[in-house]
């Protein structure tokens, strides 16, 4: 059974029954305290484990440098194995 999603700002988050952390990102434009805050939460739905990511893009509005400089930076990609957009 799928896990119940988190909702943040700009995404829906959680955790499919075959270990996938899906990410919907919502029709926002994302900064950087909605980057840091994404990261957390997938890293508390990840429960510890490095899982493979799966974010849906579609409804991006995009994001400046900085906050795309995050997302690839260690922190960013701390509980990933994988990353799919």
């Amino acid at each position: 059974m799928t896990a119940e999603a988190i909702t943040t700002r700009t995404a829906r988050i959680w955790l499919t029954d075959n270990g996938i952390v899906q990410v919907v990102i919502t029709g926002v434009k994302s900064d950087l305290e909605d980057a840091k805050e994404n990261v957390a939460v997938i890293a508390r739905v990840a429960a510890g484990k490095r899982r493979p990511v799966l974010v849906d893009i579609r409804a991006s509005l995009g994001i400046d440098q900085e906050t795309r400089a995050y997302y690839a930076r260690a922190e960013g990609v701390k509980s990933n194995t994988a990353l799919a957009l």
